[in-house]
């Protein structure tokens, strides 16, 4: 697998990460979390749920340990007061900035690298047929959203709302604030008739659209992976699709180099 490149400025990172065959998750990777992450685990109430958020660790851990230089359980984490999960680093390195959302089938990592503080937020969503996206939307869309969703022929709609939906909550996700700021207070939009680039990961085809919010300070990317989940990244400073990397990461890859 290749190192990250940390010397791109105002460079960002996505990992997507299969959650399937967790069965063959190998037990000597438990050692990578702290007893506390342990204690989450264990607090799932099925097997599979446990094997699952303990997978999600690991690959998390094994993904910073390349950007921090430290072996994967040497890792330290703090949670702010709405419980986003940040680095402790030594304050002469890089600074590390992460986000994380799962969904389905599919972990998905943001990772900035930059000699500056730079915010970074994502989201990832299975499209679900069974979701009332009108009733959703009545209640967390802005109008403007709202009125640009109804007017769209039926076979869009569904994709249009779950691109919005992962845009509002990553803008969210990258300012820490969560759902303590209404998701119907700013206004998120995607074009997809409008194809800025296409990626191949393992046998995952990740299609991007031209997106934006509508505070000017910040900035998105939106998609959608084999047309059943939609993913959306938020960052403080410019994301240059050119020098985005993004990386696939599966329990079998992970045993290979573990």
């Amino acid at each position: 697998m290749n190192i990250p490149d940390q010397n791109k400025q105002s460079h960002y990172q996505l990992w997507l990460c299969s959650l399937v065959d967790i069965e063959q998750l190998a037990p000597q990777y438990r050692h990578w979390l702290s007893a506390a992450e342990i204690t989450k685990v264990n607090a799932y109430a099925t097997q599979g749920k446990q094997q699952r958020a303990l997978l999600v660790r690991i690959f998390v851990r094994y993904i910073l340990s390349l950007y921090c230089h430290k072996l994967p359980q040497e890792l330290l984490f703090l949670y702010d007061i709405n419980g986003k999960p940040q680095l402790i680093q030594n304050p002469l390195s890089n600074n590390v900035q992460f986000n994380i959302s799962h969904s389905g089938d599919y972990l998905l990592v943001g990772v900035s690298c930059t000699n500056e503080s730079a915010s970074l937020g994502v989201d990832i969503e299975q499209i679900k047929l069974r979701t009332n996206i009108n009733e959703i939307s009545s209640h967390f869309f802005h109008p403007n959203e709202q009125s640009k969703l109804e007017v769209l022929p039926s076979a869009l709609q569904r994709q249009y709302f779950f691109q919005l939906w992962c845009l509002k909550e990553a803008r969210l996700k990258a300012t820490g604030q969560g759902l303590s700021q209404s998701l119907a207070s700013f206004e998120v939009d995607v074009s997809l008739a409008e194809i800025i680039n296409v990626r191949q990961l393992a046998n995952n085809q990740l299609r991007f659209f031209s997106s934006s919010v509508s505070e000017t300070h910040w900035s998105t990317i939106a998609g959608i992976i084999n047309s059943h989940y939609c993913f959306a990244l938020c960052a403080q400073t410019p994301i240059v699709m050119d020098a985005l990397d993004c990386h696939w990461l599966d329990i079998h890859s992970l045993t290979a180099i573990a």
